[in-house]
């Protein structure tokens, strides 16, 4: 049976207000996968991965597209210069840009400051979920288990040597299939010495509190798939919980969850601090950090100083506040004066060579696979976004799909045939700030002004807002019909009225138009 979605792609196009430039910008080593994706959906790909990230996001004034991919620089870059005042995204939204596609599940840009200036941030967790959870187990793997078997075919474990023996802050490339069999069962082909080497990870955390903080994409697959929980006592805490976790504690406040707990986890997606002095002291003495989210998440000098201490017994830290060429100045600073400088990046330095942190050079999402698979998922999201107005992995934004329900209708064998709609039916896009009282109802109100004594019937109703960081944010798909008398005459030019008129409303942030149009049959 066609899904909805499927049905509505066979027999409708649509024409959207104000018209994409059909361009998609690739900045910061996207897969080459992402160049022949673009050009399959029809679209043409401005490809500066060559050029430095700053001055890529200058070359959007002159190149206007509609949405920007790229990994980790792009997302630093996008820090840095809300960082220095700049007004980078609303610069993004004059150049035609709807959304910024983060490759990988963190993100450190101000995505708030994006969505009020009209841009949506999205990221692809999919591509790095597996991976991200392989190369924590091999961490705790390498921390937790000593013995030479557990550092056979552990890349985490070389990775850390490589920082602590030899200072290497590059990233290190690495293939899933060829990992140790305790954290990666499935691809291996010896199957009664991986049952052996799972049983034995798995003994490990056996009845330990394990706190998973964070439950998007990436901690449901750590949460379900990671050998060493499977005997743990897993208490999870998401601000926005998913449904359909079994055998775990979902606890109500981020306090219980880290409370006399054996080992904490961070998957997250936002660089808000998470961990600071007061959070590690309400752990077990002897705990031991996992940090797989961003560098930020964890207070360097509260984590140093947790270690010193004994309160936290071992650590295992893929990302850190400093990164990369980054760490350069630091650890030639602490080469000739160990202890004068203690700022954020000093300790992170600190961390990387301390005897009881597995560092690594935020190589989680190195892995192979993956870079193929966010390229696809990114350029996928943002073809969605673009053409319907679709957002499936917004930060602040709630996921929206299409309405194609409003124009199909499902016929008695359950195939869904395009539905008997009015000639003036579309759908308007508003991303709008969700806190604000009837203030869809404003927009629509001022919308309508612009038909004279016409009325938008709308057919659907908003979607909820969600809250991120104590902002309320929404993204409306309205499916709405112009009166009869003048749906006939509906065009470019009336549809940009409606749209102006709508964004004169305060608190309202982008609005499109999108109007589907059924194909002729041959």
């Amino acid at each position: 049976m066609a899904t909805p979605q499927e049905a509505f792609d066979k027999h409708f196009d649509v024409t959207t207000y104000p018209s994409p430039v059909g361009q998609i910008a690739l900045l910061d080593g996207v897969h080459n996968d992402a160049v022949s994706l673009i050009e399959t959906n029809g679209m043409r790909a401005l490809d500066l991965r060559r050029t430095d990230t700053a001055e890529a996001l200058r070359e959007l004034h002159y190149n206007r597209v509609d949405a920007v991919l790229g990994r980790g620089e792009l997302d630093k870059a996008l820090r840095r210069a809300v960082e220095a005042n700049s007004g980078v995204f609303w610069e993004q939204r004059e150049s035609g840009v709807l959304v910024d596609v983060r490759l990988g599940n963190g993100v450190e840009m101000d995505c708030q400051r994006a969505f009020d200036d009209g841009v949506v941030v999205e990221r692809t967790p999919g591509g790095n979920a597996g991976a991200v959870r392989i190369w924590q187990d091999l961490g705790l793997l390498a921390a937790l288990d000593p013995s030479e078997a557990a550092r056979q075919n552990n890349p985490a474990w070389g990775d850390d040597q490589e920082v602590k023996l030899r200072g290497n802050t590059a990233k290190l490339a690495w293939d899933r299939k060829s990992v140790n069999q305790a954290v990666n069962p499935h691809d291996s082909a010896e199957e009664l010495e991986t049952g052996r080497s799972v049983n034995e990870a798995r003994r490990l955390l056996n009845g330990k509190k394990v706190a998973v903080i964070g439950a998007g994409r990436i901690g449901q697959e750590v949460i379900r798939h990671s050998p060493l929980l499977r005997e743990a006592d897993v208490h999870v805490y998401d601000p926005y919980p998913p449904e359909g976790l079994t055998g775990v504690t979902i606890a109500d406040t981020l306090a219980s969850a880290l409370d006399q707990a054996d080992v904490v986890m961070l998957h997250l997606a936002g660089s808000e601090e998470v961990l600071g002095a007061e959070q590690l002291a309400m752990l077990k003495k002897g705990a031991v950090v996992c940090n797989m989210a961003r560098g930020r998440c964890v207070n360097p000098q509260a984590l140093y100083e947790a270690l010193q201490s004994g309160q936290v017994g071992k650590a295992v830290l893929d990302t850190h506040v400093v990164e990369g060429k980054d760490l350069l100045p630091y650890q030639s600073d602490l080469a000739h004066d160990s202890g004068s400088c203690n700022d954020a990046g000093h300790y992170a330095v600190r961390l990387r060579q301390h005897p009881n942190v597995i560092a690594t050079n935020h190589s989680a999402a190195s892995e192979t696979q993956s870079q193929a698979i966010n390229a696809n998922e990114g350029v996928t999201n943002a073809v969605r976004l673009i053409r319907r107005g679709e957002i499936r992995e917004g930060i602040v934004a709630p996921s929206t799909d299409f309405p194609c329900d409003a124009f199909l209708r499902e016929i008695r064998d359950g195939q869904y045939v395009p539905g008997n709609n009015p000639p003036g039916r579309f759908v308007m896009e508003v991303m709008h700030d969700g806190k604000r009282d009837g203030l869809l109802t404003r927009m629509r109100e001022m919308a309508a002004d612009v038909l004279g004594q016409g009325q938008l019937n709308l057919v659907t109703g908003s979607l909820k807002a969600r809250e991120f960081n104590g902002t309320r944010n929404g993204v409306a798909l309205d499916v709405c019909d112009l009166p009869d008398e003048i749906a006939g005459q509906a065009g470019r030019k009336l549809y940009g009225e409606i749209m102006r008129a709508a964004e004169r409303v305060d608190g309202i942030r982008r609005v499109r138009i999108h109007v589907p149009r059924l194909r002729s049959v041959a």
